[in-house]
């Protein structure tokens, strides 16, 4: 048996799990990569906003060419691994590797060493 403590009240059940409104920027940014326009996202990588970051690097890393191609080479991906901020930098590497792309990965591993990072906590 179910005890109704007043919440349902307050807060009633959602009905449904999609949101009301489909967001501007969410929008703008599946059109560019449906166009393939990768100025949007050159341009959204070098911004510090961090709104859809997720879907903005793993759209830069995975967009193909209908030949099977990667529309940015691997130097490109490379060169804008290196310019990021630690957290994107990190979002970048995993869709690289989520991908396959191994190459990248392999040619900036002996330069992490050498990139500034997070200040680790100390302990003790």
């Amino acid at each position: 048996m179910e005890v109704d403590d007043g919440f349902m009240d307050i807060l009633p059940p959602q009905k449904t799990t999609v949101a009301k409104y489909y967001n501007e920027d969410q929008l703008a940014l599946n059109i560019a990569a449906s166009a393939k326009m990768m100025d949007v996202f050159r341009a959204k990588l070098k911004s510090p906003s961090f709104f859809f970051d997720n879907q903005v690097t793993t759209v830069f890393v995975t967009l193909r060419n209908k030949d099977g191609s990667y529309i940015v080479t691997n130097d490109e991906v490379i060169e804008v691994i290196m310019k990021s901020v630690p957290k994107r930098r990190n979002k970048l590497i995993r869709a690289c590797i989520s991908e396959r792309r191994l190459e990248i990965v392999d040619k900036i591993i002996p330069s992490l060493e050498n990139l500034p990072s997070y200040p680790l906590p100390e302990i003790g």
